[in-house]
């Protein structure tokens, strides 16, 4: 009942096992919200979000 989230690669369709995704060439953290849904943070100095 946690949930969870799955990451898939555009270009492949394979699934993708990481937080860090790219979008529009933006380096993101992507991670479930606490009441449900996703966030997607962006990095800055490829810093984690503080979790």
């Amino acid at each position: 009942m946690s949930g969870g989230f799955e990451g898939t690669v555009t270009e492949t369709k394979e699934n993708y096992n990481s937080h860090i995704c790219y979008i529009e060439g933006v380096k993101c953290w992507a991670d479930e919200a606490r009441f449900g849904g996703i966030v997607v943070e962006t990095m800055i100095d490829d810093d984690l979000p503080n979790h």
